[in-house]
Parts: structure tokens; sequence; C-alpha cells
């Protein structure tokens, strides 16, 4: 693979393998036994009505629809061969990954469907039903994700829990909104609970966040109207560590015109520049529900990013350039944390305040929790919908962890599951950038163009490549302290800097970056500019006769590479 170059503007060599295009229809014959295979369809179809009369909670059983798991043999794609869904009027509700779907259909159209399969099974014909694997109930086994077992099964003298659970996407709006209030019915009359909240996402599927008795759980997330249950988790500002205080008395640079930089949305805990600085923050904004002010400099650090890039290589200047200006969208106030209903409707809320104006949306906040890879995080989900519906464009810390602490060298803490992105850098459209030392250092834990020591890493949702790409950032050495480099400085809002440490601190340079090589776009066309971010980042790996097993390695620390 490293001997052809492959040039590609979205895709970097090292991801691409040359595969061979085999044509296939649906006239082709597996070589089945078609009465058997034709047995297993109409057995999961049997066992799908079967589960539905055992339900303890189901709020869809007044409404004209079933919801049920269309699996497709190995190799097969359920996008791909979308059309065998098509043609038994099912309605592809969720893609889980390349052969898992949840689909639903009315309940005549699945008394067709048995039928068809019965004529199947009898005589051969309708030969598409080949390239479906099995029909099977979709159970609350499927939908609990496995951070969320693991703690059931780790805290088994716990009453409750509280739990965010998603309805089957696509739903349609009237159905769902009687299911909801059923299932909210239902959760309260438990003996003493009640459900929190319930909330829509942007494309707007329903959650309910609950505090759900373990003993009953199983009997709420079983209903056939919920697609996924997860464990609530807060979204955190990671704690400032600002050391190294400087005071430092430039001025912007007088050559710049302010008014023609392009536009960054910090969605963070708010923004303080020093008032010499303030015309580079001409919009302060508070979602609904924040109040107070921040406890933490964090969103200032973090705009310090997007305007200046790299402080520390200025400081010797005469004048401080900046290249962006700074949409201050506060989400956090005085909150130390956020759950993740509040952080989703807050989002949005930026989101449809100032997509018109801006384009572009930094958000260096994320869980404390691993991703599990199997399922789209639901923050990561709304993201998406976000984008897809604004037409904006997310960059998004990869998250930190804290892994250096017992660790005695770089590549321990590479090889640790718990080393992986957590929500929402799984975000599929988003941009999630990790960190990489930009300079040697006596002790430090990585050197130059290494995975810092403190950055999440891939891959990310169904094993895709994450991070999207790395920026420098600050290295810390083997007592966990920040050293002191160019790249590690940050400005607080007295004026002053210091340095930190963070993927908070490096995605904002990419967020400044893509707004920079936006305003050379027509009409700053933002997917251009991701093209174009993508197609210049540097390589600062050995791409020498690369193996397949490197390329994907090195795909999962790195993305595309260096952020240029």
């Amino acid at each position: 693979m490293a001997e052809e170059y492959l040039p590609h503007l979205w895709i970097s060599d090292e991801e691409v393998e040359k595969l061979d295009k085999i044509p296939r229809g649906f006239s082709e014959d597996r070589g089945l036994d078609f009465r058997e295979h034709g047995e297993v369809l109409s057995t999961g179809l049997r066992n799908i009505m079967e589960a539905y009369d055992h339900l303890a909670s189901n709020s869809l059983s007044d409404e004209d629809i079933v919801i049920f798991k269309l699996v497709l043999p190995e190799g097969e794609d359920i996008y791909a061969e979308r059309k065998i869904a098509e043609k038994e009027g099912l309605k592809i509700n969720a893609i889980k990954d390349k052969r898992h779907a949840v689909v639903s259909a009315s309940k005549s159209m699945f008394g067709r469907l048995q039928k068809r399969v019965g004529t199947y099974k009898g005589s051969g014909s309708l030969k598409h039903f080949q390239y479906v694997d099995e029909f099977m109930p979709y159970t609350a086994d499927d939908k609990e994700a496995g951070s969320l077992k693991k703690y059931l099964e780790q805290e088994k003298d716990r009453m409750s829990v509280d739990v965010q659970m998603m309805f089957v996407p696509n739903l349609d709006p009237d159905v769902q909104e009687r299911a909801a209030g059923r299932l909210i019915e239902k959760i309260d009359s438990l003996e003493g609970q009640h459900a929190r909240k319930r909330y829509n996402l942007a494309d707007g599927t329903a959650v309910i966040r609950a505090d759900l008795p373990i003993k009953d759980m199983r009997s709420i997330t079983d209903d056939p109207a919920i697609y996924r249950v997860e464990q609530t988790s807060f979204f955190q500002l990671s704690p400032s560590a600002v050391t190294n205080l400087v005071s430092q008395d430039m001025q912007l640079d007088p050559s710049v015109n302010i008014d023609d930089l392009p536009v960054v949305v910090v969605v963070d805990s708010g923004v303080i520049f020093p008032d010499e600085y303030s015309a580079l923050v001409p919009v302060h904004w508070k979602a609904s529900g924040v109040s107070g002010s921040a406890t933490t400099p964090h969103g200032t650090e973090v705009a310090s990013k997007v305007a200046f890039q790299h402080i520390g290589m200025q400081l010797t200047n005469q004048y401080l350039t900046p290249r962006a200006k700074i949409i201050d969208c506060d989400v956090y106030g005085a909150d130390k944390g956020v759950a993740p209903d509040e952080m989703s409707q807050r989002i949005e809320e930026a989101v449809v305040a100032f997509h018109d104006v801006a384009q572009i949306f930094n958000l260096s906040s994320n869980t404390e929790v691993a991703i599990e890879g199997d399922e789209l995080s639901m923050m990561g989900y709304q993201l998406d919908s976000l984008m897809r519906k604004y037409g904006v464009k997310f960059v998004i810390s990869a998250g930190n962890h804290e892994l250096a602490k017992n660790a005695s060298n770089l590549e321990e803490i590479l090889d640790d599951t718990d080393a992986r992105i957590s929500e929402p850098a799984d975000a599929m459209l988003g941009i999630t950038v990790g960190a990489v030392a930009g300079v040697d250092a006596v002790n430090a834990f990585s050197k130059a163009n290494e995975p810092t020591a403190y950055t999440r890493i891939g891959p990310g949702f169904a094993g895709y490549y994450k991070p999207d790409l790395v920026a420098y950032g600050a290295n810390i050495d083997m007592s966990l302290h920040t050293i002191q480099d160019p790249y590690a400085f940050v400005m607080l809002p007295d004026g002053r800097v210091g340095m930190d440490a963070g993927t908070s601190f490096t995605a904002p340079v990419v967020a400044g970056d893509l707004a920079k090589i936006s305003t050379l776009m027509p009409d700053n066309d933002v997917l251009m500019a991701q093209a174009v971010l993508y197609n210049g980042a540097q390589q600062i790996w050995d791409a020498k006769k690369i193996t397949k097993e490197d390329a994907v390695y090195m795909g999962n620390i790195y993305g595309r590479g260096l952020s240029a």
C-alpha cells in the first residue's frame, strides 16, 4: 500500500485499501437451502411477535407499528442493500452497524412479510431473502450500553440508577409523542420514582431522563419505543491547572482589521478578555438556565487559542496578532458539571441563535468515560444532527484522561482501552482534535510529535478513525507537571498568560485554523475549508513501507495528521 500513491482530498493514503468491485444482484444464488433458511427467518418473525406479547411495558401497543432488528450476512452492508427493506415495506429507523439495523413496519406489512417469507421457504422464490441473515426482536439487552451493564453488575446494592433513554429514531412524531406520554406514566407509577425530564434531540428524537429502580429497569427499557439506554454522565470542564503566570502588555497588531476576521463560536464557560482585546469578543451570550459566573477561566483559555493560536510564539513580538473573533456562548455559568439533557439543549440553543452568522463552533467539553464504540453516544448523535440541520461544523476536543498517574511510559498509556476518546468526540461529522507534543524536553512523557500523555485516542464509533486531526499542545513530564514550551501558553481574564495542558486547548487551535481557511473559500464554505484543512494536514509519522496494521494504529492516534 505504501508503494502506490493514492491522492485523496478527504482520506489520507494510509486509510486507503484497494478492493476489487464485485457487482452482485439479488438474482445471484447464495447456495442456501431455502427451506432451512426460510425456517430461520420465519422463526425470527414469530419470536418478534411473541416478544411483543410478553412485554411488561409496551408504549406502542395501540399504535400500528412493529419494531425489530434486521441482520444481514457477514460481508454485506445495510446501506448498500437497503432495497431489501424497501421491497418489503420496512422502514430503516437506525443503522447500528454495517450488518444490523433497527427497522419498523405497519402491522399489515409485518403480516405480509410473514407470508412472503413463507413463500420463500416453500418455493425458493423471492430470492432477495437470501440476503437476510435473521429477523430478531430488539430487546433491552441490545439497548443497554455496556458501561451501564458493567455498572449494574458492580453496584448490586444500589436501589436506582440515573439513565438517559433515547427513543427509536425516525418514528412518526405523533406516535412518538403518545409513546413518550405512556412511558412517562409508566415510570411515574413505579414506587417512589418519577421521570426527571423529557427532551428532544435536534432531529426530533425523544429522550427521557429518569431515575429507575434497578429491580424494575428492564420492565421499562424493554419497551419497543426505546432505542438506547445509557447511564447519565455529566459534562465537565477540565480543571484549570495554570502555572508559570507572567504578565504581558502587548497591544493588538494595528494592521489587522478586526471587522474582517472570521468568527468562531466558543461554547464553553464564558469568555473574558482584557479590555484592550475586548473587540475580539463582540458578543456575550448565556444559554437558558445558565446562572452565575464561571468558577474557572477555561472558556477564556480556549478562546485565546482560537484567537491567537500559540501565544507562546508571539510573546517576544511587538504586537499580538489575532486571527479570529469570538462569539462567547456560556453553557456552564457557575456550574462545574452539566447533565447531558441540559447540555444538549444549551448547545442546540447556541446553534439556533448563531448559525446564521457563524459556521464554526468549538466545543472543548467531554464526559470522563471512554466511549464503547458499538453505538454512537447520544451527544455525538445530537451534534451530528445539529451539523446536518444547520450546516455548521463542530470542532471537538478528544478528551483527557489521567492514566499517566499510574504509567511508567507513553506506550503503556496508548495501549490502555481507557485512553479511548470520550463523548461527544465520537460525532461522525465533527472534527475531533487530539494533542501531540511540540518539542522534546528532559524527563518528558512524550517526544516531539508523539501523543501527549493526557490525550485520548481512537478508534471512534464503529472503528472509524478518531481523532480527525491533532495539534501541538502542552507536554507534561513524568511528575505530571506542564513543561514550558511555546505551545503550552494560554491567556487568562486578567491579561496574564500561563501554561495549561489538555485537548481543550488543541481543539480551538484547529477551530481557528478552519476559520482562517474558510475566509479563502467561495462564500466561506466551511465544508470546502474542512476539505482543505484535511488535505493540508502534515504526516508526522514515518509513512515509508507502512503496514496496514501500522496505518490503522497511526490513524487512531493522529487521524489525518497535524493541522498545519
